[in-house]
């Protein structure tokens, strides 16, 4: 999936890492990042005003994901 700058995106807890049934966070990509050598990762802010930074890549290990809105 593909995300760039100023995207509404939503942000769902995996339950197969163990998280209950939680309520799904919006928020807005302020940043994406393509360094050479590296994953693409993206910056998010969510509505409470809280940073994430994420794999854009699919990850297993990942404890959340994100989709557009």
């Amino acid at each position: 999936m593909r995300f760039k700058t100023g995207d509404r995106v939503q942000m769902m807890w995996k339950r197969s890492k163990g998280f209950p049934n939680m309520q799904p966070v919006s928020g807005v990509v302020v940043a994406v990042g393509f360094n050479r050598g590296q994953k693409p990762r993206m910056q998010v802010c969510l509505e409470s005003g809280d940073h994430v930074l994420q794999d854009i890549e699919y990850d297993r290990d990942a404890w959340v994901v994100f989709k557009h809105i």
